[in-house]
C-alpha cells in the first residue's frame, strides 16, 4: 500500500480490514495496446490512498471510453492515450469529457508514446487535462506520484463540490422552515427538512441507517420531542436518551456544542432567553451527507427561527390580553351609559 505522499506502507490488519469495506477510487484506463493497460493494472492494483482501493477499469478506443465515462460519472481519474482509432481520438474524448458530458470533477493524465501527434505545449494550452506524460518516460515511481497528485486533486475538488451543495440544502431548508409562521407547522416540516439536508441522493445514505432525536425546552422544561428509528416511541424516547447517554455526555455537549463520534453525533444550541435545542444523530455517523460546519449553521439557525417563533406566539398570546382586556372595558362602558340613559329617560315615580 502506498501512503498519501506515496510512501511504501504496511498497515495492520484492522486497517486492511476498514480499507476493504470503504469507498474505492475508480481509474479507468483508455488505450489500444493490451500491454498498457497489463502493466498500468499491475503497477495500481495493490496501491490506496486516503484508505481507499483503486477499482479499475479499462476501455480500447476513445468510443468505448465514453461509454464507461457515462456508465460511471464518479470515475477519478482518467489515463488517456492519445492515438488510437483516429491519431487525435484521445484529445477528442477530452472535449466530450468537458463539454459534452460536463465533468469538471475527472482528472486526466495524457498517456502517449507519439509525442510528435500530440505537442506537449499545445495540448496543455488547449485542452482541460490534468498531467501529460511520455510513456517512453513513465516509470513506474512516476506513474505513482501522478496517481497520487490526481487523487488529491480530485478529492479536493469533490469536497468542494458537495461543501456548495450543502451550503445550498443548507439555504433552501432554512428558508423554508423560516416560512413556517406557527409552531405547529414548524415542528411539522422540521424533521422533514434534517432528513433531506443530511440525505445524499447519489449515495442513497442516511435513510435507514440513522436514527435522529430532537428536542426543544423553555427554561429547562421540555415543550416538544421528535424521533425516527429507535427514538420513534413517543413514551419511551425521552427514557431511552436519558439511558443512552445520561447527564455526563449531556453536560458536556452544553459546554461544547457538539460531540462526534463513529456511533452518534450530538448538537446543542442555547440562548440567554432559557431556550435550547438538542438532536442527536445516532448510527453510521460518517454516513451523514454534510460537513459538520454546515450542519451546525443550519442547527443555530433553526433554533433562532424557532425563539423567533417563540417570541411571536408570546406577542399573539399578549395582544389577545389586551384585545380581551379592551373588549372587557368597552363592555363594562356600555353597561355604565345604558345606567346613565335609563336615569335620564326614566325618572323615579313618587
Amino acid at each position: 500500500m502506498f501512503d498519501d505522499d506515496g510512501f511504501l506502507s504496511f498497515p495492520d490488519e484492522e486497517t486492511t480490514i476498514k480499507e476493504k469495506t470503504a469507498q474505492v477510487f475508480k481509474i479507468l484506463i483508455v488505450d489500444d495496446e493490451e500491454s498498457v493497460h497489463e502493466v498500468t493494472n499491475m503497477v495500481l492494483s495493490p496501491m490506496s490512498f486516503h484508505g481507499r482501493d483503486l477499482e479499475l477499469y479499462h476501455a480500447y478506443s476513445a468510443q468505448e471510453g465514453e461509454k464507461k465515462l457515462i456508465e460511471n460519472p464518479d470515475i477519478a481519474v482518467l489515463l488517456l492515450d492519445v492515438v488510437m482509432e483516429t491519431d487525435s481520438a484521445g484529445l477528442d474524448l477530452v472535449k466530450i469529457i468537458r463539454d459534452k458530458l460536463n465533468n469538471k470533477l475527472i482528472r486526466i493524465i495524457l498517456r502517449t508514446g507519439q509525442p510528435g501527434h500530440a505537442p506537449e505545449e499545445d495540448v496543455i494550452v488547449n485542452y482541460d487535462i490534468n498531467d501529460y506524460r511520455n510513456k517512453l518516460e513513465l516509470t513506474t515511481s512516476k506513474l505513482f506520484s501522478s496517481m497520487i497528485t490526481a487523487l488529491r486533486s480530485y478529492s479536493d475538488l469533490v469536497k468542494i463540490q458537495r461543501n456548495k451543495i450543502g451550503l445550498e440544502k443548507v439555504l433552501s431548508s432554512t428558508s423554508s422552515i423560516i416560512d413556517m409562521h406557527s409552531i405547529d407547522k414548524f415542528f411539522a416540516a422540521l424533521l422533514e427538512q434534517v432528513l433531506s439536508l443530511i440525505h445524499d441522493e447519489a449515495a442513497q445514505t442516511c435513510s435507514s441507517s440513522l436514527s435522529i432525536y430532537m428536542s426543544f425546552f423553555q427554561e429547562e422544561k421540555l415543550i416538544f420531542d421528535t424521533g425516527t428509528g429507535v427514538f420513534s416511541d413517543s413514551e419511551n424516547r425521552q427514557t431511552l436518551v436519558k439511558r443512552k447517554y445520561g447527564e455526563k455526555v449531556l453536560s458536556k455537549v452544553r459546554k461544547q456544542k457538539h460531540i462526534k463520534t463513529d456511533e452518534y453525533f450530538i448538537f446543542h444550541h442555547a440562548n440567554k432567553l432559557g431556550n435550547e435545542m438538542l438532536i442527536i444523530f445516532e448510527g453510521q455517523t460518517c454516513d451523514i451527507s454534510i460537513e459538520d460546519d454546515l450542519l451546525n449553521i443550519f442547527i443555530k439557525n433553526i433554533a433562532i427561527t424557532f425563539d423567533n417563533l417563540l417570541m411571536s406566539n408570546d406577542i399573539k398570546e399578549s395582544q389577545k390580553d389586551t384585545i380581551f382586556m379592551l373588549s372587557e372595558m368597552a363592555e363594562q362602558r356600555s353597561r355604565e351609559t345604558v345606567q346613565i340613559s335609563q336615569l335620564f329617560f326614566h325618572p323615579f315615580h313618587f
